[in-house]
């Protein structure tokens, strides 16, 4: 129980930090749009994706400086805005060890278990919303790849769908010489293959 108290005080020092030092930093505010600074500090599924937002230099540089301060103790931003998830993981872990050695008989077991089964399904949760999010990004990447000029336009990125596996063929083409004379000519072409959960995608490098 000690561990449990200890570690959540600590939980909710870090969490002050990114409260007051970062999402209270003016500067912060400035160099961001109101829907990344959402996104940021409210989504953290998305965490990913606006932090790599390599072309705004601004929020980068206050992000530097932001994260020299000696409150945060060498750690980036990155590794505060994840405390959620590392912390309800941790605290799966806390309450099982608070159950072992719990006596059988004690009246607070069934309420042990009962938190366990809670905290087990927010970590089944979270661990599907990561999932789902790199799918996404999958997709995504892979559509700015893509050049439908010359076919029928493509959305890739669509709710439920998802890359199962890819890789290359070589497709044989044959081809008549110039002129007749009953010859042919073989040549090989890559052929790139995308499997979905509902489609498959044929594309080739130009």
């Amino acid at each position: 129980m000690f561990e449990l108290i200890v570690s959540e005080a600590s939980y909710l020092k870090s969490l002050t930090v990114v409260v007051n030092h970062f999402l209270g930093s003016s500067e912060l505010r400035q160099a961001l749009q109101p829907l990344e600074l959402h996104t940021l500090f409210s989504n953290l599924p998305r965490v990913r994706e606006v932090s790599q937002r390599k072309s705004n230099e601004p929020f980068l540089a206050v992000v530097r400086r932001l994260e020299s301060a000696p409150l945060c103790q060498r750690q980036n931003l990155k590794s505060f805005l994840v405390l959620p998830f590392q912390r309800i993981t941790r605290l799966r872990i806390i309450l099982e060890n608070i159950l072992n050695f719990t006596p059988h008989d004690s009246e607070i077991v069934e309420g042990l278990q009962r938190a366990i089964a809670a905290v087990h399904e927010i970590v089944e949760e979270c661990n599907s919303s990561v999932s789902r999010m790199r799918q996404t990004e999958e997709l995504v990447l892979l559509e700015k790849l893509m050049d439908f000029s010359r076919v029928k336009l493509l959305p890739l990125i669509s709710r439920g769908r998802w890359l199962v596996r890819e890789g290359t063929l070589q497709q044989v083409m044959v081809e008549e010489w110039p002129g007749g004379a009953h010859r042919s000519r073989v040549s090989l072409r890559a052929i790139h293959l995308h499997l979905f959960n509902d489609l498959l995608l044929l594309s080739h490098r130009e």
